[in-house]
Parts: structure tokens; sequence; C-alpha cells
């Protein structure tokens, strides 16, 4: 008959107890980097981080490219470019929002009297195409019964 261990409850609780007391050590090591880490960014690196976030405010926006004059037959503009400004606040970063319009029409191209009235142009006139060739002659339909081969087209051209 094989032998039969007898359970030491002391050892075992002990080992436990050693599990335990490491797990707990490591829970505390990662609680206390994370404290540590938290520090470093919120009190030490503050100022680098309000810099950047201060950054994200502005906004680059790729401005397209002028596409050109179009112009008629006779070389008048038919279409042309004329720029086009807009300008956009947050009453929060503007210390004056009252007097920041009137200094805005100042510094830049603008009317004064607000978007004015459209320009008016002349609407597009129809040009009818000139005739100078011929319409092409129609075709006669032929039946599948009377194509022939090109060998057989040259025999009854000759003859």
């Amino acid at each position: 008959m094989p032998a039969v261990r007898i359970k030491d409850q002391w050892r075992e609780q002990h080992l436990f107890d050693q599990r335990s007391f490491t797990c707990a050590a490591i829970i505390a090591l990662a609680t206390a980097a994370l404290i540590v880490r938290l520090f470093v960014l919120q009190v030490a690196r503050h100022e680098y981080y309000a810099g950047l976030s201060q950054g994200n405010r502005v906004r680059n926006e790729p401005i397209p490219a002028a596409r050109g004059l179009i112009l008629d037959r006779h070389g008048e503009v038919i279409a042309g470019n004329q720029p086009a400004y807009q300008l956009e606040l947050v009453p929060e970063e503007v210390p004056d929002l009252s007097g920041t319009p009137t200094r805005a029409v100042q510094l830049g191209p603008s009317r004064a009297g607000g978007l004015g009235e459209p320009r008016r142009t002349r609407p597009p006139t129809p040009i009818p195409a000139p005739r100078s060739h011929p319409a092409p002659p129609a075709r006669r339909a032929r039946s599948p019964a009377s194509r022939s081969s090109p060998a057989d087209r040259c025999r009854a051209a000759r003859g």
C-alpha cells in the first residue's frame, strides 16, 4: 500500500501568505509607479503640455490654387478669379470682441458695407456651331444573305 501524505497545514498557510505578500507588493509598486508618472505629467511637465495644447488651437487649412481665367474665343474673360476672405472668431479667445470687426476691416481687403451686392454679369449667349462640313451620307444596310467574302468581291469586280 502506498504511503499517504498528510497535509501540513502550517506549511501551506505559510506558502499562501508568501504568495499573497508578493502579489500585494507587485500591485503596490505598480500603483506607486502610476502615481509618480501622473505627478510627472501633471505637475513637473505642466508648462510643456500646456504649450502643446495651446498649439492644438491653430489649424492649418490648405488653400486651393487659383484655377486661372476662362476666356471666350475673342479673348474676353468669361470666368475669373476673385479672392474671398472669411474671418472666424472664437469669443473666448478675443479680448475685445466689439472692436475686432472694425480693426479687421482696416487691416484687410473688405467691403465696408458688409457683403454688398453680388456682381452682375451678362448671361452666356449660345453660339451656333458652324456648318462647314456636310453631314456624312447614310449607309445602306445589307442583309446577312447578301454579305460576301472579300475574295468574292474581288472576283465580282474583275468581271
